[in-house]
């Protein structure tokens, strides 16, 4: 489980070289966190696979964590550069995304074809291409800006069958420990994924049998370039429905909630195949400004521009007994790292993260209307759902990635240019585990649970 109050043993993988960030390549990791949000060039399965992409980005390399039998050491393996004749690469790998079952890697390059590779389970230097990239045609505005897979945590295969149970984490009342249960409501299915592209079309990917779909629906027309699409961000709700996000060139934000109806739940169910998904979109709040206050802007001695990084949508949580709240989008805006000298700025750059809160509205009727004699008292009007700013946090160093981390609340590990890693809440942005919280447990260790010291 991921607890940021958690132990780590500083000897589980001996003596693995890790890495520096160079200026360099951050600079070339913000710049490309900038030009588009789907940049992740690295990705690590919970299985134990590394994926990456090679510096000119016409390879996929993987690299498997092993447990040397000579000195019962971890570390990792050589590379496996995956070869298939249906693997063939024609533009610039730009993203990978593993699924949660943690076999499928999807790998889209930049012009917006997605391949799909399939890792089994405890095998080295096996891969199968289950979706070639010849599947797409791909173009410019193809371009994949937001990519998400369909959850498959532990949810029900019958749409008839209600969601599976699993145990988040125990909190302690007076002298007795009790049990958070969590069931996942969301979009389920095994083998599905939703993607975002420059040209503002929602793209559903689900395979079926022996085949892959495909299902697209338009979010908003793209009349001008100022319209295209460059981050998106997606989650499935509590409602079965999808939440996407996105911000278009001229830096505006818009929200939708997308109902899809008719994906089969299990990829062999028998029945028409000529049958596809229907996607319906509905706009929740659009055209609305992006990026941070002045007043938080001028506290963090920004002297440069900021542009869009990151953007995340943290959804509302499913668990029993958790306090309920509303979704929530979180961008972050960052400057470019090569005009940071020029800035005067003693800490290099820094990140500014804005939250807005998706929640109803009441619809009142202008004023006027009150000079106007009514016979009768007017009906109410039914709220609507409206962005609502929730303010601006300034962060001490440039962020290189936010990743979520559920549990029975969602938090975010940020990763910074420096090399380390924070864990923030995204309800108030104020950073966990600089306390121990002795009345939660998420872990064995936390529990006073050890392994006994060997003799030897």
């Amino acid at each position: 489980m991921d607890d940021p109050n958690m132990e780590v043993d500083d000897e589980l993988f001996g003596d693995i070289p890790i890495p520096t960030t160079s200026v360099k390549g951050l600079s070339q990791r913000v710049d490309d966190l900038l030009r588009s949000g789907c940049q992740q060039k690295i990705a690590w399965s919970k299985s134990g696979v590394i994926a990456y992409v090679s510096d000119e980005g016409m390879k996929l390399n993987l690299k498997h964590l092993v447990c040397l039998s000579s000195d019962r050491k971890w570390t990792v393996s050589k590379d496996y550069p995956v070869e298939h004749p249906a693997f063939e690469i024609r533009s610039p790998i730009t993203h990978l995304e593993w699924s949660q079952n943690t076999t499928d890697l999807a790998v889209v390059d930049t012009a917006g074809r997605i391949c799909i590779v399939t890792v089994p389970w405890m095998a080295i230097n096996t891969s199968n291409i289950v979706r070639p990239f010849a599947t797409d045609e791909g173009d410019d505005l193809a371009d994949v800006v937001g990519l998400a897979w369909v959850t498959v945590d532990r949810n029900a295969a019958s749409k008839n069958s209600p969601p599976i149970p699993h145990i988040s984490f125990a909190a302690k009342e007076m002298n007795s420990w009790k049990w958070v249960m969590t069931k996942r409501k969301q979009l389920y299915h095994p083998r599905a994924l939703l993607c975002v592209t420059k040209s503002s079309l929602l793209r559903l990917l689900y395979h079926r049998i022996d085949r892959w779909g495909t299902a697209v629906i338009e979010l908003r027309p793209v009349p001008s370039s100022n319209f295209i699409v460059t981050h998106a961000a997606i989650a499935s709700t509590a409602d079965n429905r999808v939440l996407v996000a996105l911000q278009t060139a001229d830096r505006k934000l818009y929200v939708f909630r997308v109902q899809i109806e008719g994906l089969p739940l299990r990829p062999d169910t028998q029945g028409d195949h000529a049958a596809q998904p229907t996607l319906s979109v509905e706009l929740i709040d659009g055209g609305v400004p992006s990026g941070p206050s002045s007043e938080v802007g001028e506290n963090a001695n920004h002297l440069l521009p900021l542009g869009l990084s990151h953007l995340e949508i943290i959804a509302t949580p499913d668990t029993e007994d958790t306090p309920k709240s509303t979704p929530m989008i979180l961008a972050a805006y960052t400057p470019s790292i090569d005009l940071a000298p020029i800035s005067g700025q003693l800490n290099g750059p820094q990140t500014v993260i804005v939250r807005w809160a998706i929640q109803e509205a009441d619809r009142t009727p202008h004023h006027s209307f009150n000079d106007i004699g009514a016979k009768s008292k007017p009906k109410a009007l039914s709220p609507h759902t409206v962005l609502s700013c929730l303010g601006s946090t300034a962060l001490h160093h440039a962020v290189s990635s936010i990743n979520q981390i559920s549990d029975a609340e969602t938090n975010l590990a940020i990763a910074f240019g420096d090399g380390s890693i924070h864990f923030y809440s995204p309800q108030t942005m104020v950073e966990l585990g600089t306390e121990r919280d002795l009345n939660r447990v998420s872990s064995l260790p936390q529990a006073g649970f050890a392994y006994p010291v060997s003799s030897s």
